[in-house]
Protein backbone atom coordinates (compact mmCIF):
# COMPACT_ATOMS: atom_id res chain seq x y z
CA UNK A 1 0.00 0.00 0.00
CA UNK A 2 1.49 3.09 -0.90
CA UNK A 3 -0.56 5.78 1.12
CA UNK A 4 -2.67 4.68 3.97
CA UNK A 5 -5.74 7.38 3.04
CA UNK A 6 -6.44 9.14 0.12
CA UNK A 7 -5.60 12.28 1.35
CA UNK A 8 -6.85 14.67 -0.78
CA UNK A 9 -10.79 13.00 -0.51
CA UNK A 10 -12.64 15.07 1.64
CA UNK A 11 -15.51 13.40 4.43
CA UNK A 12 -18.94 13.11 4.62
CA UNK A 13 -18.36 10.85 7.50
CA UNK A 14 -20.78 11.80 10.79
CA UNK A 15 -18.66 12.65 13.95
CA UNK A 16 -18.24 9.77 15.97
CA UNK A 17 -15.21 10.31 17.93
CA UNK A 18 -14.67 6.75 19.68
CA UNK A 19 -14.49 5.30 15.71
CA UNK A 20 -12.03 7.68 14.36
CA UNK A 21 -10.11 7.52 17.52
CA UNK A 22 -10.20 3.46 17.31
CA UNK A 23 -8.89 4.10 12.86
CA UNK A 24 -6.17 6.65 14.02
CA UNK A 25 -4.92 4.19 16.26
CA UNK A 26 -4.88 1.06 14.16
CA UNK A 27 -3.55 3.21 11.02
CA UNK A 28 -0.88 4.54 13.53
CA UNK A 29 0.12 0.44 13.88
CA UNK A 30 1.23 0.76 10.08
CA UNK A 31 0.31 -2.10 7.63
CA UNK A 32 -0.74 -4.30 10.10
CA UNK A 33 -3.90 -2.23 10.31
CA UNK A 34 -4.85 -3.66 7.21
CA UNK A 35 -3.38 -7.61 7.81
CA UNK A 36 -6.67 -9.71 7.85
CA UNK A 37 -5.30 -11.81 10.43
CA UNK A 38 -5.50 -9.71 13.26
CA UNK A 39 -8.28 -9.87 14.91
CA UNK A 40 -9.03 -6.01 14.70
CA UNK A 41 -8.32 -4.73 10.80
CA UNK A 42 -9.26 -2.25 8.52
CA UNK A 43 -11.54 -3.36 5.85
CA UNK A 44 -12.91 -1.33 3.00
CA UNK A 45 -16.71 -1.04 0.79
CA UNK A 46 -18.03 1.74 -1.58
CA UNK A 47 -21.38 2.84 -1.17
CA UNK A 48 -22.31 3.50 -4.47
CA UNK A 49 -24.99 5.50 -6.01
CA UNK A 50 -26.61 5.63 -9.75
CA UNK A 51 -25.96 8.14 -12.15
CA UNK A 52 -29.19 9.93 -11.28
CA UNK A 53 -28.20 9.96 -7.74
CA UNK A 54 -31.76 7.81 -7.22
CA UNK A 55 -30.51 4.21 -6.04
CA UNK A 56 -27.56 2.71 -4.33
CA UNK A 57 -25.88 -0.44 -5.31
CA UNK A 58 -25.91 -2.98 -2.71
CA UNK A 59 -24.74 -7.13 -3.23
CA UNK A 60 -26.05 -10.55 -1.62
CA UNK A 61 -23.02 -11.57 0.50
CA UNK A 62 -22.82 -15.22 -0.60
CA UNK A 63 -21.60 -16.36 2.56
CA UNK A 64 -23.20 -14.43 5.12
CA UNK A 65 -26.44 -13.92 3.14
CA UNK A 66 -26.98 -10.17 3.80
CA UNK A 67 -27.66 -7.20 1.30
CA UNK A 68 -24.76 -5.16 1.83
CA UNK A 69 -22.13 -2.72 0.27
CA UNK A 70 -19.69 -4.44 -2.09
CA UNK A 71 -16.10 -4.14 -0.05
CA UNK A 72 -13.97 -6.87 1.73
CA UNK A 73 -10.32 -6.69 3.00
CA UNK A 74 -7.43 -4.32 2.16
CA UNK A 75 -4.17 -6.20 0.13
CA UNK A 76 -0.69 -5.11 -0.44
CA UNK A 77 -1.61 -4.66 -3.79
CA UNK A 78 -3.87 -1.95 -3.21
CA UNK A 79 -2.39 2.14 -3.22
CA UNK A 80 -4.57 3.23 0.25
CA UNK A 81 -8.44 2.00 1.03
CA UNK A 82 -10.09 4.08 -1.79
CA UNK A 83 -7.97 1.66 -3.79
CA UNK A 84 -9.11 -1.42 -2.16
CA UNK A 85 -12.90 -0.41 -2.07
CA UNK A 86 -13.08 -0.23 -6.08
CA UNK A 87 -11.24 -3.29 -6.68
CA UNK A 88 -13.72 -5.37 -4.16
CA UNK A 89 -16.26 -3.14 -6.27
CA UNK A 90 -14.54 -4.76 -9.99
CA UNK A 91 -14.49 -8.28 -7.95
CA UNK A 92 -17.95 -8.50 -6.82
CA UNK A 93 -20.47 -6.29 -9.79
CA UNK A 94 -18.09 -5.83 -12.38
CA UNK A 95 -18.46 -2.22 -12.04
CA UNK A 96 -14.83 -0.98 -13.37
CA UNK A 97 -13.16 2.56 -13.43
CA UNK A 98 -15.00 3.89 -10.70
CA UNK A 99 -13.76 7.42 -8.62
CA UNK A 100 -14.66 6.96 -5.18
CA UNK A 101 -15.34 10.41 -4.25
CA UNK A 102 -15.68 10.68 -0.10
CA UNK A 103 -15.50 8.75 2.65
CA UNK A 104 -18.99 8.68 3.54
CA UNK A 105 -18.91 6.83 6.65
CA UNK A 106 -16.75 4.43 9.26
CA UNK A 107 -18.06 1.98 10.59
CA UNK A 108 -17.11 -1.08 12.93
CA UNK A 109 -18.63 -4.45 13.62
CA UNK A 110 -18.16 -7.61 13.98
CA UNK A 111 -18.31 -10.94 11.57
CA UNK A 112 -17.42 -14.56 11.32
CA UNK A 113 -14.58 -14.03 9.17
CA UNK A 114 -12.52 -17.17 7.24
CA UNK A 115 -9.42 -15.75 8.26
CA UNK A 116 -9.25 -15.49 12.54
CA UNK A 117 -13.05 -16.27 13.64
CA UNK A 118 -14.86 -13.35 15.27
CA UNK A 119 -12.98 -10.58 13.52
CA UNK A 120 -13.73 -6.58 14.29
CA UNK A 121 -13.90 -4.64 10.98
CA UNK A 122 -13.18 -1.37 10.98
CA UNK A 123 -14.63 -0.55 7.59
CA UNK A 124 -14.06 2.88 5.84
CA UNK A 125 -16.97 3.11 3.44
CA UNK A 126 -16.38 5.28 0.51
CA UNK A 127 -18.96 7.07 -1.88
CA UNK A 128 -19.21 6.42 -5.91
CA UNK A 129 -21.22 7.53 -8.38
CA UNK A 130 -21.50 4.69 -10.74
CA UNK A 131 -20.56 5.26 -14.51
CA UNK A 132 -23.20 5.97 -17.08
CA UNK A 133 -24.16 2.67 -18.76
CA UNK A 134 -22.59 0.34 -16.26
CA UNK A 135 -23.13 -3.38 -16.56
CA UNK A 136 -23.14 -5.79 -13.60
CA UNK A 137 -22.00 -8.71 -13.33
CA UNK A 138 -22.27 -10.54 -9.29
CA UNK A 139 -18.79 -12.38 -8.85
CA UNK A 140 -16.20 -13.59 -6.54
CA UNK A 141 -18.30 -12.62 -2.78
CA UNK A 142 -21.61 -11.78 -4.78
CA UNK A 143 -24.91 -13.97 -4.90
CA UNK A 144 -26.58 -11.35 -6.16
CA UNK A 145 -26.62 -7.36 -7.17
CA UNK A 146 -29.26 -5.34 -7.30
CA UNK A 147 -29.59 -1.13 -7.72
CA UNK A 148 -31.94 -0.51 -4.54
CA UNK A 149 -34.16 2.44 -3.97
CA UNK A 150 -34.09 4.80 -1.00
CA UNK A 151 -37.75 2.53 0.02
CA UNK A 152 -36.43 -0.29 -0.72
CA UNK A 153 -33.10 0.63 1.64
CA UNK A 154 -35.20 1.08 4.22
CA UNK A 155 -37.31 -2.51 3.83
CA UNK A 156 -34.53 -4.30 3.02
CA UNK A 157 -31.51 -3.40 5.16
CA UNK A 158 -30.55 -2.66 8.25
CA UNK A 159 -29.99 1.05 9.31
CA UNK A 160 -26.16 0.32 9.30
CA UNK A 161 -26.46 0.00 5.68
CA UNK A 162 -29.65 2.68 5.05
CA UNK A 163 -27.83 5.45 6.87
CA UNK A 164 -24.94 6.12 4.75
CA UNK A 165 -26.58 5.22 2.26
CA UNK A 166 -29.39 7.25 2.63
CA UNK A 167 -27.06 10.20 3.32
CA UNK A 168 -24.63 9.84 0.18
CA UNK A 169 -27.71 9.95 -1.90
CA UNK A 170 -29.27 13.25 -0.33
CA UNK A 171 -25.50 14.26 -0.46
CA UNK A 172 -25.42 14.19 -4.12
CA UNK A 173 -29.09 15.48 -4.64
CA UNK A 174 -28.16 18.26 -2.91
CA UNK A 175 -24.83 18.59 -3.57
CA UNK A 176 -24.19 21.73 -6.63
CA UNK A 177 -22.94 20.02 -9.67
CA UNK A 178 -20.06 21.97 -9.52
CA UNK A 179 -18.84 20.67 -5.98
CA UNK A 180 -19.94 16.72 -7.46
CA UNK A 181 -17.53 17.37 -10.70
CA UNK A 182 -14.58 18.78 -8.18
CA UNK A 183 -14.36 15.33 -6.39
CA UNK A 184 -14.89 13.76 -9.56
CA UNK A 185 -11.91 15.45 -10.97
CA UNK A 186 -9.84 14.97 -7.46
CA UNK A 187 -11.37 11.77 -6.35
CA UNK A 188 -8.99 8.43 -6.56
CA UNK A 189 -9.19 7.11 -9.93
CA UNK A 190 -9.28 3.47 -9.39
CA UNK A 191 -8.85 1.55 -12.88
CA UNK A 192 -8.69 -2.04 -11.61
Amino acid sequence: MTSPLPLAVPSLVPSNESYLKRLATLLEAGAIAFDRYQPVHVTSSAVIASGDYDRCLLIRHARLGAWLYPGGHIEAKDANPAHAAAREVLEETGLAHLVVLRLVDLDIHEVACRTVGTATHVDMRFGAVAPAGSALQHGSDAAATLWMSRQELIIRTPKSIQRPALRWLDWLATADEAEVEVDKRSGSRCTH
